[in-house]
């Protein structure tokens, strides 16, 4: 086995990373109010978990519903310290993706051994994780970790590699492709399995975790979303293609950004990978085929299980794929020193390069400019009416398709209309995805179907209060709903941002509905 070569951190990183460490916090701090709104099913869980003891979603109902015990236990600790502090976890991840930047800089410090794609390197990563990290959500510590293990998988650490890799796994579960990737690697290129205890040691806590709370190892959104969404693959690619290239659709029609950016972009990624799978790209032999194995091929897997898995690919799953992704694309620039490959990198981080542009600007300026402004704004207002109803009905049951402000701001019963929560619905969601009279062939009827509540949902669980977006809740406008509920109308926005925002409607709902029970209300009189 080759020396191992001293391992050192330029200074010029240390520098920048301090300082893109203090605008990722002031930048998460900033925009605090338009986190994504499933940042906060996450956040209502570790409150759960503090205060009662049981890491659910609802206190008496065993159901898993996060992916991420780490993540879940990190959230616990910090509230732990600081209270339930949204801005807590806004700090946090603003040194985490400081942090992931860093580690995964120096994963092309020990491929290129050139400084500058280090800190290109840097860069690149900052500006795919940022927008992450502002959602308040768990990539970035993902990431991060994700980073760790490869660091020290490249630098033949097999023990601590297995380590950093499992708990990145347990924070997002996609990432055991790079888990079961690096086992395999050790134990069939290696021939050793030294690593396993380890591995083992770090995964039993998280596994006894779950089938203390759960009774399961599955997360109940994992099993859900296939129901709940029903997409085909190439649907799945269609928002894939659609979260990577966001950025970009104020200025390009959606579809043509597909047919010209997307397209040819991945298919000559593709073509160029698969090629060069297993090619030794850097000078030293031996960690030059780990980095190509341990980064192309599980990087290319994740990227084909997101293809089929029949669910929408948000935007935080991103960076994921991408992260990792553009490191091999920048340490192939470097090897095969051909322009086509630098022009492939320049394309893959232009929406990014774009979005991380005007969002700097609008930090200074207009934040209605911010990318998620417009489709967060809705959760700061869709959490301000449920503080609202929490302190007028406290012991409602509250029925939502959009759980995670609303439950954040609600402390007592929500029923998740999409399933993902509530197992229970899911046989009214799977009877609307399979009625043949709802079914259309254009997305926006599919999108309005994913999201919509049915009038049988709304029989069956008789909740108190119904709090939607009106396009969700169009079935509570005809009878028998009509009559039993009392409905009440509020704008989109809240008034704060109603006043800088240049649309009026967001997910083609202009106004958020409250439908609350005749009787309901009836009852809370007699009581007060």
């Amino acid at each position: 086995m080759p020396q191992k070569k001293p391992f050192n951190v330029p200074f010029s990183l240390i520098i920048l990373s301090l300082a893109a460490a203090t605008a990722l916090v002031a930048l998460n701090l900033k925009f605090i109010n338009y986190a994504y709104d499933d940042a906060y099913i996450h956040f209502r869980i570790a409150e759960n978990f503090l205060k009662y003891g049981v890491p659910y979603y609802n206190v008496d109902e065993p159901v898993m519903g996060s992916s991420s015990p780490l993540w879940i236990l990190v959230l616990a600790g910090l509230f732990s310290v600081f209270g339930v502090s949204i801005k807590a976890v806004a700090v946090l991840n603003g040194l985490i993706v400081s942090g992931a930047a860093t580690a995964w800089a120096l994963i092309l410090r020990e491929e290129t051994e050139k400084e500058v794609f280090c800190l290109v390197g840097f860069v690149s990563t900052l500006i795919v994780l940022y927008i992450s990290g502002a959602g308040l959500m768990e990539t970035p510590l993902a990431v991060l970790l994700l980073g760790v293990g490869v660091i020290l998988f490249l630098r033949e650490s097999p023990k601590l590699s297995v380590v950093f890799l499992t708990l990145a796994a347990f924070t997002r579960m996609e990432l055991f492709i790079f888990l079961l990737t690096a086992s395999a690697y050790y134990a069939l290129k290696r021939k050793s399995l030294k690593w396993a205890l380890p591995l083992a040691i770090t995964a039993a806590p998280f596994l006894l975790f779950n089938w203390h709370y759960f009774g399961s190892e599955i997360p109940q959104p994992i099993l859900a979303k296939p129901n709940v969404y029903g997409l085909s693959a190439l649907e799945s690619l269609a928002t894939m293609i659609d979260s990577v290239l966001s950025p970009l659709f104020p200025l390009i029609p959606v579809k043509v950004g597909r047919v010209l950016f997307f397209v040819p972009l991945f298919a000559s990624l593709s073509a160029f990978l698969i090629m060069n799978l297993g090619k030794t790209y850097s000078p030293r032999k031996k960690t030059a085929t780990s980095f190509s194995y341990l980064i192309t091929l599980p990087t290319t897997l994740l990227i084909v299980c997101y293809i089929f898995s029949k669910t929408i690919i948000f935007q935080w799953y991103i960076p994921l794929f991408y992260v990792p992704a553009i490191t091999w694309a920048l340490s192939a620039a470097v090897h095969f020193n051909t322009i086509s490959i630098k022009a492939l990198c320049i394309a893959l981080l232009f929406p990014y390069i774009f979005s991380f542009s005007k969002d700097t600007i609008s930090f200074f300026g207009n934040p209605s400019m911010f990318s998620l402004f417009f489709p967060e704004a809705r959760v700061r207002q869709l959490r301000k009416i449920a503080r609202d109803l929490y302190a007028k009905y406290p012991n409602a049951r509250v029925l939502a398709p959009e759980i995670g402000g609303v439950g954040f701001e609600f402390k007592g019963r929500i029923i998740d209309a999409i399933g993902l929560i509530t197992p229970e619905a899911l046989r009214y969601r799977q009877r609307e995805i399979s009625d043949p009279k709802e079914t259309s062939n254009t997305k926006t009827d599919r999108t309005k179907l994913i999201g919509s509540v049915s009038r049988e949902m709304i029989l069956a669980f008789k909740p108190d209060i119904v709090l939607g977006l009106e396009t969700m809740l169009s079935s509570m406008e005809a009878p028998p709903l009509s009559d039993l509920y009392e409905k009440q109308i509020y704008p989109i926005f809240a008034q704060e941002d109603a006043s800088i925002a240049t649309t009026k409607s967001i997910f083609m709902a202009r106004r958020i509905n409250v439908y609350i029970r005749r009787d309901f209300v009836l009852k809370q009189k007699e009581i007060s």
